[in-house]
């Protein structure tokens, strides 16, 4: 799939299998990302999701498995750290039930690499890292 480095991230993505995964390597750290999928405020509820789109689990809002936290009432996520410090080494973070609407990239900084070999999160199968997140 495409890859994205930078600090654009995944705007206007939508993540059609409901799943963000952030992952970072043992090295170079950097600020880290916010990304948010809700453009409404965080009390409304996200549209319902097309029908080409797997259900997402009723009842549920996103979860997150790992250390990264979720923001503004559930509406965004960022990396550990961020804003106040860079993210660490070999962490591990995967989301799940997010509603598939377009992401925002509020902020985004991974250590950058042509292939985003080290430190990326994923969305649709797609890499982001370095300044360019989905």
């Amino acid at each position: 799939g495409v890859k994205y480095c930078g600090t654009s991230g995944p705007t206007g993505i939508v993540p059609l299998d409901g799943k963000i995964t952030w992952s970072s390597d043992g090295g170079v750290s950097a600020a880290g990302w916010k990304i948010c999928w809700a453009n409404a405020p965080p009390q409304m509820p996200p549209p319902p999701p097309p029908p080409s789109s797997p259900p997402l689990l009723p009842g549920l809002s996103v979860q997150v498995d790992g250390p990264c936290p979720l923001t503004d009432g559930g509406a965004c996520a960022t990396s550990p750290n961020y804003p106040d410090g860079e993210y660490g080494p070999e962490e591990r973070c995967e989301f799940t039930n997010v509603p598939p609407s377009p992401l925002v990239s509020i902020a985004f900084d991974a250590e950058p690499h042509a292939d985003c070999a080290y430190d990326y999160l994923i969305v649709n199968g797609v890499k982001y890292c370095g300044t360019s997140g989905p």
